[in-house]
């Protein structure tokens, strides 16, 4: 598994964890690479295959946008299933907010959530 970076409309996109050979969408059916999900190099957006723009929650835009399911989206694009389709900065915020929220559980309530 490699990565390497591409320039996209003036922005550094990193393509991580890929295998050769990449294979670029076709001009006028998508963007970036079937297989790899394109991300900024601050980790802070992702690039939609189907329109190019970049997102933190591209999962959330292509519902609203492109009215299109993530399980169709990751399938048309040769995505794994388990593929998020959130940048990394994104990932880390909701990770962090996950944590703080576990933080303020009570005994109780812990206790409640191992034996559900």
């Amino acid at each position: 598994m490699d990565s390497k970076q591409i320039d996209f409309e003036g922005r550094s996109l990193t393509i991580q964890n890929y295998k050769e050979p990449l294979k670029q969408i076709p001009k006028g059916q998508g963007f970036g690479y079937y297989g790899v999900l394109l991300c900024t190099t601050d980790g802070e957006d992702v690039q939609c295959h189907i329109c190019g723009k970049l997102f933190q929650d591209c999962g959330f835009h292509i519902r609203q946008a492109h009215k299109i399911s993530v399980p169709e989206y990751k399938e048309k694009f040769g995505l794994a299933r388990k593929t998020a389709l959130i940048s990394e900065k994104r990932r880390e915020f909701l990770r962090q907010n996950m944590l703080d929220v576990v933080k303020s559980f009570t005994p109780e309530q812990i206790l409640r959530f191992k034996a559900a």
